[in-house]
């Protein structure tokens, strides 16, 4: 009984097909999300900044026009009196959008979202580009994967469904990827040969980065 334990936890620390093909697909679906909130960050940011541009010109405008009216003795002039007021009010409105809807706060959630998205569908890349006798043990790295996915998941803003339903028509129309109908593009490498161990060069995101994924691992076996 106790061999027949141990040939089974050695068969989940290799690699095989189904594993690859459950981790190909886990990377496929942080590349979708990467690029939904990716959209929605710089949506957000696109709000912000127009937002932003609307309130430094009409705040100054009901001081401008007062001070028309003022040096024009119009200041009882109706049409004065109506500019005034109604720059200020818009003025009053702007701001609150700005307050209320958060779209800084919003933008740069979604950016860091993004870039978890992004570093661990890159260290997913790099581990499967890997000869499996290179790679970490299948086991480890799944439970890895399967916790970093999660804290994401859980940590990342929600995206709403407008967004959703933009990229997939995008999606569809590119030829693209939709979460939960995967079937591209991460390279799987399935000789046992020996390699240069080189890695190109990247924006180094240090989320999903090979030392931590290192660190993490060797915390998780108590090592």
């Amino acid at each position: 009984m106790e061999t027949k334990k141990i040939e089974n936890e050695n068969q989940t620390d290799t690699w095989n097909n189904f594993i690859e093909k459950v981790v190909r697909e886990m990377g496929e679906q942080a590349n979708a999300y990467k690029m939904m909130h990716t959209y929605e960050a710089q949506k957000s940011d696109v709000i912000y900044k127009k937002l932003m541009i609307m309130g430094i010109m009409l705040g100054p405008m009901a001081g401008l026009t007062a001070t028309i009216g003022a040096s024009l003795d119009m200041s009882n002039y109706a049409p004065i009196v109506i500019l005034e007021v109604m720059f200020g009010f818009i003025s009053g409105i702007v701001v609150s959008i700005m307050k209320f809807g958060k779209y800084d706060e919003v933008s740069n959630s979604n950016k860091i979202a993004a870039a978890k998205y992004f570093s661990l569908e890159y260290n997913i890349r790099r581990q499967l580009s890997l000869y499996r006798k290179d790679r970490i043990l299948a086991k480890s790295y799944m439970e890895w994967l399967e916790i970093k996915y999660n804290e994401i998941q859980n940590s990342a803003p929600l995206l709403n469904q407008n967004n959703f339903n933009n990229y997939k028509i995008t999606a569809q129309k590119n030829g693209w990827q939709i979460p939960n109908q995967y079937n591209e593009k991460i390279i799987v490498n399935t000789e046992d040969q020996d390699r240069d161990n080189k890695v190109t060069n990247l924006l180094e995101v240090n989320y999903c980065s090979d030392k931590m994924l290192d660190y993490e691992l060797k915390r998780m076996m108590n090592v």
